[in-house]
Order: C-alpha cells, then structure tokens, then sequence
C-alpha cells in the first residue's frame, strides 16, 4: 500500500477529516498532498534540503516553507518559491538548517511562532480534536498525541537527535499534537535504502574483512541510525556481538523496531547508563543504547573493535575518534568511513563542459569540525592508530532497481545549478527515452587502523 493510503487511513483511524501537517522530508507527504489534497488544512516543510514543488501546486497557497538564511535550505526554498508563487516563506536568519540541525533547541521560538502564525491564520476550524497524552500503533506507524485544538501531524525531522520535542509542550497549547514515528517515515528508508545497494554493501564488507576482527569478539558501530550495518556484519560475522549506538532515538527505536521485524534477537539498552562486559559479549545478539559520538558511555578497552560509517562528517570529527579509541582494546582494528566531498561525484550522463563539471562536485555538507575528505587518513594517523589501510570508494544508485533514491540524488544535485544548468539538464534528460540506465556513484573515504598496545 502507498505511503499517501496509510496517512489518509491513520487520519481515519484517528477520526480526523483534515488536519495541519508539518514535515522535513517532503517525501513523506508528497504523494497525499497530491492525491488528498482536501485533507489537508495547512502545510509546512521545515528546512528541506530538497523539494519536488509539482507535487505541492494544489495545495501552493496552504503551504509555508521555513528556511535558513544560506545553505541548501535557502536554494530550495527559493526553488520552491519560484514555481509555487503563492505559497509563504519564513526565513531564519544567521543560521544554517543542516540534515543534522537540531532546529527544535536552536530556534524553539521562531519554529513555534513561524508555524503557529502560519496556520492560526487560516481562521478557527470546525474539527477541533481533543485528546490528552493518548498514542498507540495503527500498521507500522506510532503516533503520540497531546493537548488540545485543531489537530497537528508531525512527521519526523530528517537526522535532527531531538526530533520535535523540545517545541511540543508550546505547540500543545495551542493544537493536539500528533507525532509519528516508524519505519517508514522520515529518513529511516532512506537509510534502508542506500544500505541495502550491493556495492554499499561491497565497501561495508571490504571494511569488515580487513578489520580482522577476533572471533566471538564484541564489536561496536558508532552512528548506527536504523541499524542496517549492524545487521549486515552481523549475518557477515554470526560468531560477533554486534552494538549499535547513535544520539538519535527516533533512528534507535526505528533500528530496534527494524530488527525485531527481521527476527533477530535484541537487547535495548537506550536508557542504560551504566554498561558491563556480560551484556555485550552474546554472539549473534544485538544491542543498540545512547550515544553521542564524542562522549562514548563505555569504560576504556571495552570493545574488540569499533566502526563508523557517515558520522564523523557531523560531529567534532578529532573527538570522536580519540573516543573510538579509548573504548577499544589494545591492537584493535578500527574502521571509518566518511562522505568525499573532495572527490567527484558521477552521473552517466552524456554531458560535457561546465555543466558536466559541475555534476560532478558532491554537495558540500559537513559540519564545522567535522571531516569528509583525505584528511580522514591523517587524522586516523594523529590519534595513534598504525598500519592504516586507506580505500576510497564509489558507491552506484542504478535508477532502475533504486529510482527514488536515485531521484533523490539528482535532485539533491540540480539544486546546485543556475537556471540556465537547470535548463540545460533537464533538456538532456528529456532526450533519454529509457532512463533505467542511468546511474548515480557516490564517492566516500574509507580507513581501517590499529590502536598501538
């Protein structure tokens, strides 16, 4: 069943016409504002990077879009902006919404006041919708629900660790607040997604094999989002027991709903602070518990190995590796994987020139202090791990057997381009009568090192 059908059956369920949305990811919501436009009273896209302004034209002038001041955010809303002229803008200035932008701590009142405004402006509506502190599970979508008013769907923020939460007391005064989780929704598919490419799962394979890891060893992934990795080195090493840790919650709960779906055995350890040998050494288990990245909760030579995977990229890159190696024993492996920003990205496109030039910059997203570049190879060196192999890779998005996330990418790309690029690819494109051959690669860098005993 298409993702617009669950919503309009969960809207159902909760006995509710129409409701105000507000989401990060406009993938979650295109195809219901398309095919249920009459569902929906208000709508807001909080800081996408990314939009398909067609799938919005009916609902242009119910629709407000918050942005930061530059940035992808900005290219986007301006995008938008442009097709959908009557839809509103709101922007945040001297700020930058990236994927990971905790934008719920970081600006609570003008995301309050900005959505708020926006749909108390359509007037008093006739569905008022009260119910207090309620949640449940209607298919593979949780939802909780709290205060009192017009009803209020959120759907997840893309990579943000405090999803909505710091702003829904404030939000709950004013409307009933419906927030939803789940497989599905959000950036947890598309995660899945490029986790389960075969030649991702290639580069995660070459980093496992030459990690080394001892047998019946306990292993830990740092970043682990929806778990996908720890599932695939676990049916690559059943003999290991397998740790996911992230800051995100919502991705943690997703991984161990994931998991549980696929049979394995779990152990959640999310509100554990405190952690011992014993819980973490049962072969083919996995564990999954809280974690920021630069203050690891294990005690020092904890785990027999340690990998991360598109992570350092948005923290303090330098303190979190010095806490990878903390937590691992002595003569451990330790392997890390980050996006290449300084590599080309590609496309088989038959383009040349400047555009073609341009296709192949990666966007160019990574945090102040984090790394997604060669420099990974020093660093790894400077933090005392030796013996370090070094592989960059390419990973492929063939668009027939992927053509959403494929789109995603292109789309992601087309942003970087002035109007006149924009013309200019999308009339090559049109040329292409079969596109089931087109693929997209992504390049990362990828290391593999020892800590020194």
């Amino acid at each position: 069943m298409s993702k617009s059908s669950d919503i309009a059956e969960l809207l159902d369920h909760l006995e509710l016409n129409d409701a105000f949305l507000a989401a990060q990811y406009p993938a979650d919501i295109e195809d219901f504002c398309k095919v249920y436009p009459e569902k929906v009273i208000g709508l807001a896209l909080v800081g996408p990077n990314e939009t398909n302004s067609s799938a919005f034209e009916i609902i242009a002038e119910r629709i407000l879009m918050i942005n930061s001041e530059h940035g992808p955010t900005k290219t986007a809303a301006n995008d938008f902006k442009k097709d959908l002229k009557k839809a509103s803008t709101y922007e945040i200035k001297n700020y930058e919404i990236l994927p990971w932008s905790d934008i719920s701590i970081d600006h609570p009142k003008q995301l309050f006041e900005s959505l708020s405004n926006f749909f108390g402006s359509m007037g008093p509506k006739k569905n008022a919708f009260a119910k207090s502190k309620v949640g449940g599970k209607f298919k593979d979508t949780y939802f909780s629900i709290e205060g009192c008013g017009p009803p209020l769907i959120l759907f997840p923020f893309t990579l943000s660790a405090a999803q909505w939460k710091p702003i829904i007391p404030l939000l709950a005064e004013k409307f009933t607040v419906i927030t939803l989780s789940g497989p599905n929704l959000g950036f947890i598919p598309v995660l899945e997604s490029r986790a389960a490419l075969p030649t991702y799962q290639t580069m995660i394979s070459s980093l496992v094999s030459i990690m080394n890891i001892t047998p019946n060893g306990k292993i830990l992934e740092l970043g682990c989002g929806t778990g996908a990795l720890c599932r695939q080195v676990l049916k690559l090493r059943s003999d290991l027991s397998v740790t996911g840790v992230d800051i995100n919650t919502y991705l943690l709960n997703g991984a161990i709903q994931i998991a549980e779906n696929e049979d394995l055995y779990v152990n959640n350890y999310i509100d554990e602070k405190e952690f011992t040998v014993k819980n973490f050494s049962e072969a083919s288990e996995l564990n999954f518990a809280y974690s920021d990245a630069i203050d690891i909760p294990f005690p020092d030579n904890f785990f027999d190995a340690v990998y991360s995977v598109t992570v350092l990229e948005e923290c303090d890159a330098d303190k979190a590796i010095k806490e990878i190696v903390r937590v691992v024993k002595p003569g451990g492996p330790i392997g890390i994987i980050v996006r290449a920003i300084d590599m080309p990205q590609w496309f088989n496109f038959d383009i040349t020139g400047e555009l073609k030039h341009k296709l192949n910059i990666p966007l160019q997203l990574k945090s102040t202090y984090g790394i997604a570049d060669k420099s990974l190879y020093d660093q790894m060196r400077k933090n005392g791990l030796h013996e370090s192999i070094n592989f960059p890779s390419m990973v492929a998005v063939p668009r027939g057997k992927n053509k959403n996330l494929f789109e995603w990418f292109l789309r992601r790309t087309r942003q970087t381009l002035n109007e006149d690029e924009k013309i200019e690819l999308d009339d090559e494109l049109k040329k292409i009568s079969d596109k089931s051959n087109l693929i997209y690669s992504m390049p990362f860098h990828c290391s593999v090192g020892w800590k020194q005993y």
